[in-house]
């Protein structure tokens, strides 16, 4: 994997520049396509011994063929100098002698422009910057003249760079996903191998065999009453016939159970939902240890891993999933997790989402 990292310089020490953030998910994505390689090779593995789709195996291969060659990873990095480079001439970067100086001097010097064209090549989902002016002056260099960033509702000194967040922006209708806020990597590394586990277990991408006893138990099961139908196979009444089988140790793997037993497809996230999922979730370790101490000291455990999946799509409207991550049922524990995860919400700019 390169280390093609960009150092945070000086004007940038208070808040990380939008460019300058957005390489950097950037690189994480190619790093966490390199970490789930195995899981990708597995996958591909399950599907041709099942006889999976054609298509998808052709795809998933495509897709391991490229992780392992760096193929997406190099072209981006060319395309990303060769858009950077535009703004200076090589003999000025050759005499500063470092991306670092001059990535740091473009986005000082023309940030809505350097910005505006990465998005436009890299991620045109993204709304670009739109000039306004603000009157107010820059707390760093008192330049008065401002651009705002819609996604993350922040005021942007066209002089040096140091962005601002502006709650007379905010548009809680979107989700924010704050670049002003360093995340703070307290979490245990558990804990974010098992967010990992999560995803894998939704999709069916993990390595757990079902046993044969579970399967022929719940076959047994739905022929006593007659369930035939595939698209009455939901989590909620696999779950249901589980617990009454006593097969509780086997709820988290509901998605594999019902893909082996009635052929219908695990739901499958794209790798940029997934990738957002992963940065949001290491974007709430630090809010959550310092509310978690504030509302319930004594706990010691993380949050419920459904509820904060549940509340991550409902923010990105990805309302397809939430039905395969049931809320607590417990009221008082609901309302504990609600609490918390307000003033993550405060922390963080996202709006917050009552479950009650």
């Amino acid at each position: 994997m390169s280390n093609f990292k960009l150092a945070k310089k000086d004007a940038l020490t208070d808040t990380r520049s939008s460019v300058l953030d957005l390489h950097d998910k950037k690189l994480e994505y190619f790093e966490f396509e390199k970490k789930n390689l195995s899981n990708y090779q597995h996958e591909l593995e399950h599907l041709k011994k099942n006889n999976g789709d054609s298509h998808d195996i052709t795809e998933l291969e495509e897709r391991i063929y490229r992780i392992v060659n760096d193929l997406d990873l190099n072209e981006y990095l060319l395309d990303f100098y060769l858009v950077i480079n535009k703004e200076s001439s090589t003999e000025e970067n050759d005499k500063k002698g470092s991306m670092d100086t001059f990535i740091g001097s473009t986005i000082n010097n023309s940030k809505s422009e350097l910005y505006n064209e990465y998005i436009q090549k890299f991620n045109p989902e993204l709304k670009q910057i739109n000039n306004v002016k603000v009157n107010v002056s820059c707390k760093k260099c008192n330049n008065k003249n401002f651009i705002y960033d819609p996604r993350l509702a922040d005021e942007i000194c066209v002089s040096c760079g140091i962005s601002t967040h502006n709650l007379d922006y905010n548009d809680p209708s979107q989700l924010l996903h704050s670049e002003t806020i360093n995340p703070v990597f307290v979490f245990n590394y558990k804990r974010n191998n098992h967010f990992q586990e999560c995803l894998n277990q939704l999709q069916a991408k993990e390595n757990t065999k079902i046993p044969p006893r579970i399967i022929n138990d719940l076959t047994e099961e739905f022929k006593k009453y007659n369930i035939t139908d595939p698209k009455m196979f939901t989590p909620t009444l696999v779950k249901g016939y589980l617990k009454k089988l006593k097969y509780n140790k086997y709820y988290e793997h509901i998605p594999t159970i019902i893909n082996e037993f009635c052929g219908l497809r695990a739901p499958k996230m794209t790798p940029e939902l997934e990738q957002q999922l992963k940065i949001m979730f290491d974007e709430i370790q630090g809010p959550f240890e310092k509310y978690s101490k504030i509302i319930c000291p004594e706990r010691k455990n993380f949050l419920n891993y459904n509820y904060v999946f549940y509340k991550m799509c409902q923010l990105l409207k990805k309302d397809e999933f939430l039905n395969f991550f049931p809320l607590l049922k417990n009221r008082e524990i609901l309302y504990q997790h609600d609490l918390i995860w307000k003033g993550i919400c405060k922390d963080v700019h996202w709006q917050f989402i009552p479950s009650i």
